[in-house]
């Protein structure tokens, strides 16, 4: 349940890629959208930016979807990134080679009651899918 409302969550991984159902509405996938990391070197400092994607459904005024996206995609980042680092601190103690992070995309399909869902309900829902997605990363 997310905001009072019967909230389907399917997630799954397949090789770099996370994939992730989201549905309020019974049998309706909506909105489907990629995000993916990209790194910048300026110097010697590493920024990364979050670039998202609709690939089939609705693509103005879909601004939920995109931030939701966005926040999830940070998400899975920060964790793949930081299971990489103990791979690899754990591989460097064991005598192997480490220090290769793994970058994954999302391919997120959206779909919600509300037209324009409010800030608390994107709020909830990107909480939801990170209950639901941390033990697969």
């Amino acid at each position: 349940m997310v905001c009072g409302v019967e909230t389907d969550i399917i997630v799954s991984c397949f090789g770099d890629v996370v994939r992730i159902l989201v549905s309020q509405v019974s049998g309706r996938l909506g909105t489907w959208m990629r995000a993916t990391p990209e790194e910048a070197m300026t110097g010697s400092t590493t920024t990364v930016t979050f670039d998202v994607d609709v690939l089939l459904g609705e693509r103005e005024e879909n601004d939920a979807a995109f931030v939701l996206a966005r926040m999830v995609m940070e998400f899975i980042h920060k964790k793949s990134m930081s299971s990489s680092a103990a791979d690899a601190a754990e591989m460097t103690m064991t005598g192997g080679e480490g220090g290769h992070g793994t970058t994954r995309s999302l391919l997120m399909a959206f779909a919600v009651k509300q037209r324009h869902p409010s800030v608390e309900t994107v709020k909830e829902l990107a909480n939801a899918i990170k209950e639901v997605t941390i033990p697969l990363l």
